[in-house]
């Protein structure tokens, strides 16, 4: 009988010895870990041997959760339990607890606009980094606008051009970019006439020397230019001339001096 009730005693021992936990914290129960886990700590993103779930495995603060969806995939996070609780990536601070290395978030604004990114230290910490935006980071390589901006008129202060040139025959225009926005233009208008009129050059290469003034010869077709002169580069208004001068419409040689082949156009021009 004594035999007997040792045995049971003994089996009872057994049965419980079964069930007791390995380790502290976070430990699991013997033979409850997957057969197929291995020994060692993956990292998210290893490939596996085969397919593997619930492989625990204590780590600093942490108590961390593996599976692996089958041969030649990639570990993935399953769980964790931290103490201190881990902090989410998106708000996370330098410092926070985390409960997986080598995770981590981010954001890209862009070239101007900045970026952070938060990384999971082996640790089990949030470092942080972070790259600002503006300023001197802006390439400001973009085209200009076909015709001249108007003073204020809006503009990319970033991707945009820092300045555009407008030129014409005798002056232009500058715009400028802004801090804020917006363009700043300088108007270089052509001169006005001289206030006797260009007649004062009677040689042709004077009269070409003045930006208020150009050259002009007789084309074919009526009215004609009754001959050549210097005369204003605009072409004059109704009221616009000297006393004993009229605005007339004239016909003129536009390609004189230049590789063109027609001898006509219309051009106003303050005459007796």
């Amino acid at each position: 009988m004594k035999r007997a009730w040792w045995t049971t005693v003994a089996a009872a021992v057994l049965a419980m010895a079964g069930t007791i936990s390995v380790g502290c914290k976070g430990s699991v129960e013997v033979n409850s870990q997957d057969p197929n886990c291995p020994a060692a700590m993956p990292k998210i993103g290893d490939t596996c041997a085969q397919a593997a779930t619930g492989c625990t495995y204590e780590d600093g603060p942490c108590s961390l959760i593996f599976r692996c969806e089958g041969a030649a995939q990639a570990w993935q996070a399953q769980d964790a339990s931290c103490t201190p609780e881990a902090v989410d990536c998106w708000v996370a601070q330098e410092g926070d607890t985390c409960a997986f290395p080598g995770d981590g978030c981010g954001e890209d604004s862009g070239f101007c606009g900045g970026s952070f990114f938060h990384e999971c230290g082996e640790d089990h910490r949030w470092h942080s980094f972070s790259s600002g935006g503006g300023g001197g980071c802006c390439p400001m390589v973009g085209p200009c606008p076909l015709a001249v901006p108007k003073n204020g008129d809006s503009c990319d202060p970033c991707f945009g051009p820092a300045w555009c040139t407008y030129e014409n025959a005798c002056g232009g225009a500058y715009a400028t970019c802004g801090a804020e926005g917006s363009w700043q233009v300088a108007i270089d208008d052509c001169p006005p006439p001289p206030s006797d009129g260009c007649a004062i050059h009677g040689a042709e290469a004077d009269c070409k020397s003045d930006p208020a003034c150009r050259w002009l010869v007789p084309g074919c077709g009526d009215p004609k230019l009754p001959q050549a002169g210097c005369f204003p580069s605009l072409d004059c208004a109704p009221d616009g001339c000297a006393a004993g001068l009229s605005c007339q419409k004239a016909v003129i040689d536009p390609c004189y001096g230049k590789a063109c082949n027609t001898c006509s156009a219309d051009a106003l021009l303050c005459l007796p």
